[in-house]
């Protein structure tokens, strides 16, 4: 082994020689070390980029509060809606004096929505808390449309031993989607009697798209609000609508905000 290494130093040692002891050589050598360096810069600089981007982005944000569909219908997403179903009709008060956004979501690349809606959370979170009204930090919850499961070769959210519906799925959203046909038909009603509705803030278009429950014509981000704090009026499904609204970081945040609130297109006192 001592042998090898000896011979390879020798080789560049005596590569290094012939540089020093060849004048016309060193320039050029000097030259493309210079190009190289001109060279590397693009792809250090986009290497730089994409690190930020994947640190900063609005996927990587939504995912602390990932409401996984892994497990089929004993999923953290289905029992959360079974949650919110029983907790509605006081068959159980686990969320009691809870209140949250559950956003569904998509990566960055799919909806830019998505991204303006992440700035206006992150405001609320931080400098822009004041603008809540109950002085509560704002809370969310988030499925991924596009939530990707595989364990060991086999769809993790199929159900197994069965030849039930969302065995017909291609996704594991729309499996979700199959499955919950019925809660999302009640979001769809819970929409028409909001304020947000009568004050034209969602559309009917849009309501059939969510009461559909067709992985086609869901949109993102499509956002429901659940409160169950003393100050709700109709403990539940209080708000319902799909993306946001805002051309700057702050408009955006109040447009949340409003919702949280109940206020503005979102409350009694809208005027156009």
């Amino acid at each position: 082994m001592k042998k090898i290494l000896s011979v390879i130093g020798g080789f560049f040692a005596g590569i290094w020689r012939w540089i020093k002891e060849t004048a016309w050589v060193q320039p050029l050598l000097i030259v493309g070390i210079i190009f190289g360096i001109i060279f590397a810069i693009p792809s250090v600089v986009d290497g730089i980029r994409k690190i930020d981007e994947r640190n900063n982005s609005a996927e990587k944000y939504y995912k602390q509060f990932q409401v996984s569909l892994a497990g089929a219908e004993n999923s953290a997403a289905d029992k959360l809606l079974d949650e919110i179903k029983d907790n509605s009709e006081g068959r159980s008060t686990t969320l009691q004096g809870q209140k949250f956004f559950l956003v569904f979501v998509q990566k960055d690349d799919a909806c830019a929505a998505c991204l303006d809606a992440r700035e206006g959370f992150e405001y609320l979170a931080g400098d822009g808390k004041t603008l809540l009204d109950d002085s509560r930090k704002i809370e969310l919850k988030t499925i991924f449309v596009d939530q990707e499961l595989k364990k060991k070769n086999k769809e993790d959210w199929k159900k197994e031993d069965t030849v039930a519906l969302d065995n017909y799925a291609e996704t594991a959203f729309e499996a979700f989607l199959l499955r919950n046909a019925d809660r999302f038909e009640e979001y769809a009603g819970d929409a028409l009697n909001t304020h947000y509705y009568i004050n034209d803030g969602i559309t009917e278009a849009q309501i059939e798209d969510i009461e559909s429950a067709d992985v086609t014509r869901f949109q993102t981000p499509t956002m429901i609000q659940v409160d169950f704090t003393d100050s709700a009026a109709h403990p539940g499904v209080t708000n319902v609508f799909i993306g946001i609204q805002g051309a700057k970081k702050l408009d955006r945040a109040k447009y949340l905000a409003d919702a949280w609130n109940y206020k503005g297109q979102f409350g009694p006192n809208y005027t156009a």
